[in-house]
Formats: C-alpha cells, sequence, structure tokens
C-alpha cells in the first residue's frame, strides 16, 4: 500500500513538472534566422518548409549540401516577391485557397506545412500575374523579326507520322495483321480502337510525327525504314506486340514561318518574362536589402 502511495505522489509531481515546463515560443518553432528582408527575419524553419515542398525526399541532412545556398536564394526572391504582394493587396480568393490545398494533398508528404507553401506559391502565380506580368505580350512584328534574324536555327530533321496497335499476344498480333493487309490497311484505325491496348486506342492509334532520336530506340530502328503506307512486322516490346503503320514522311527542310511562329511567341514571351521579373527584383532588392547569416544552422 505505501508502495501505491509513493508511485503515486512521483506520478504526480512528474505531471506537476511537465506542466510547468513552457511550451516553446513561436520563435523557437521557427528556429534560427538565416536571412533578413529588410527588417522581416527569415527562419530556418520557413526555409525547410520551401524544400519539403520542392523536393517528396528532403530530410533535414540532405539540406546541408552545395546546392543549399542557390536553394535559398532563389527562396528569398520568391520571399522578396512575396513581400511586395503583401504590400499590393494580393489576397486569395476561397476558390483558389480550395484549389491549392488539393495541389498540396497531391504531394507525398502532405501536411499543414504542405499547404501553407502552396497557398504561397498561388499568392506568388497571382501577383506575378496581376503585377509583374500584367503587360507581358509579344507584338507579331517581334516574331517576324525575330524569324528572320534566326532563320538558320528553325530546320526540321526527318519526320515520320506514325500509328499504332498494341496487343497483348504475338498469335493476337498476327491474327490482326492479317485483317490488316486483306483491307490494304484501310481499317488501322477502326481495329485500333477495337483491339488496341494503347491509350492511342481511342484515337485510332495516332502516335504522331517523331523525328529521329524521339522513339524508343527498337520502334526507332523498325520505323524509320518504311515508307509511307507501310505496316510494320510485329516488333515486341515490355508493353506487349506492336504494329506500326508509317502515315507519311517529311524530308529534312528548312522550317516556313507559319510552322514556327508559336515556338517563336513562347520563347520571347519566355525571355520577356525572365526580364520583367529580374527587374522587379533589382527595384524590390533596392527597398528591401537581402542579408543572408554566415552562419545558418
Amino acid at each position: 500500500m505505501r508502495l501505491s502511495y509513493l508511485w503515486l505522489v512521483a506520478a504526480l509531481s512528474l505531471g506537476s513538472c511537465a506542466r510547468q515546463q513552457p511550451a516553446p515560443s513561436a520563435a523557437q518553432q521557427l528556429g534560427s534566422v538565416i536571412a533578413t528582408i529588410g527588417e522581416r527575419p527569415v527562419h530556418r524553419a520557413e526555409f525547410v518548409r520551401y524544400l519539403r515542398q520542392r523536393f517528396s525526399d528532403f530530410s533535414e541532412e540532405a539540406s546541408q549540401n552545395p546546392l543549399e545556398h542557390q536553394l535559398l536564394e532563389e527562396f528569398l526572391e520568391e520571399q522578396l516577391l512575396l513581400v511586395d504582394a503583401e504590400r499590393a493587396g494580393i489576397q486569395l480568393t476561397s476558390e483558389e485557397k480550395q484549389s491549392a490545398r488539393a495541389q498540396a494533398q497531391e504531394h507525398p508528404q502532405s501536411s499543414d506545412e504542405t499547404v501553407q507553401v502552396a497557398e504561397q506559391q498561388w499568392r506568388l502565380q497571382k501577383y506575378l500575374r496581376q503585377v509583374v506580368l500584367q503587360d507581358l505580350s509579344v507584338s507579331a512584328a517581334e516574331i517576324q523579326e525575330h524569324f528572320q534574324r534566326h532563320e538558320n536555327e528553325f530546320r526540321a530533321g526527318e519526320m515520320v507520322h506514325v500509328k499504332e496497335i498494341l496487343l497483348n499476344s504475338e498469335s493476337q498480333a498476327r491474327s490482326v495483321m492479317l485483317l490488316l493487309k486483306r483491307a490494304n490497311n484501310g481499317n488501322f484505325a477502326e481495329l485500333a480502337r477495337l483491339y488496341s491496348l494503347a491509350p492511342t486506342a481511342r484515337l485510332g492509334g495516332e502516335l504522331g510525327y517523331f523525328e529521329r532520336g524521339q522513339l524508343p530506340e527498337e520502334f526507332e530502328r523498325v520505323i524509320f525504314r518504311l515508307k509511307p503506307g507501310q505496316l510494320s512486322s510485329v516488333v515486341r516490346s515490355k508493353y506487349g506486340f506492336h504494329i506500326f503503320l508509317v502515315e507519311e514522311r517529311i524530308r529534312a527542310h528548312q522550317q516556313k514561318f507559319y510552322e514556327v511562329e508559336d515556338v517563336i511567341r513562347q520563347r520571347l514571351l519566355a525571355e520577356r518574362e525572365k526580364q520583367l521579373v529580374g527587374e522587379k527584383l533589382n527595384q524590390l532588392r533596392l527597398e528591401f536589402p537581402i542579408l543572408i547569416k554566415e552562419n545558418r544552422t
């Protein structure tokens, strides 16, 4: 009985001691200050959250590597832009928050932290669209001028237009080959929809246009030997048994403006976007200088 009494007193004393220990403050939970943006401190825990969102296999030990400084600079640039987003009054709507939350839940290690980082990323993208890149555009004249200056860069290699039927056995593949030959390949799309196991089945076996080097080597060896309208033999792979049809071959040629107009537009838009974001960052660095601490552990 006395032993039970002493155990109860000890347990109560331990419980009392545990209750008397103060909970970690918000600053302690955030960890050490690793940088400042203007007067705003940036804590290690914020950087760790960012890394966990970027890398699903992130560990605390892995953050101590030669790339850490580069990743930290990228993180601080995002934080600097978010400072200006706050100043500009950029907030997410309830629908946007739900979308960000749904995106975070797809992360292999989804948590409140990943939700918080996802919402930050959505705010950042909204800020870039509405503030930094609101006047982003490229004129038709600029696209034409770029094409004329760099015309020699736009040369297409030889291409083949390919369709496929994928089957799960060689005997089935040979049966389908017989059906194709009887119809002189005119029923290829129909048979692809009926029998093919590939995702392209619903498209009648349509694979698309390919240059050399874009297809698996075992496919390329067969396909680039075929003439337009010609069937391949049955080709075995880890996916099953394939029958390929080359619809047309396009020779290597100097590309016309209409072939590359969209490519040039996207290239120029990407260059202009990088320029505008860089100019905004330079402006913000003058207002809110970034200082990275030497000891960041």
